[in-house]
């Protein structure tokens, strides 16, 4: 199991880890701090975000709620999270 964040600059390694962590133990945490590669990696699955902030100077995100399963083939199954 990986799960990836879009919000790198408040999901540190170790913060990201111990969350995945806490839902899989042998999990996986991915993150990139360039956004073109977050960019090309989102695009790749079809999913989609957007992250503002706002007047006040809070950080606000938005993002597809899929689960991607993907099998040693590489082909991909999507599963929207209700």
């Amino acid at each position: 199991m990986v799960m990836t964040t879009v919000d790198p600059g408040r999901d540190t390694p170790d913060r990201l880890t111990a969350y995945v962590r806490s839902f899989f133990a042998q999990g996986r945490a991915a993150r990139s701090d360039d956004p073109a590669q977050l960019r090309t990696a989102a695009d790749a699955f079809g999913a989609d975000y957007l992250v503002t902030t706002t007047a006040s100077g809070s950080i606000e995100l938005s993002h597809t709620a899929f689960v991607y399963l993907v099998d040693d083939a590489r082909c991909r199954t999507d599963h929207e999270v209700a």
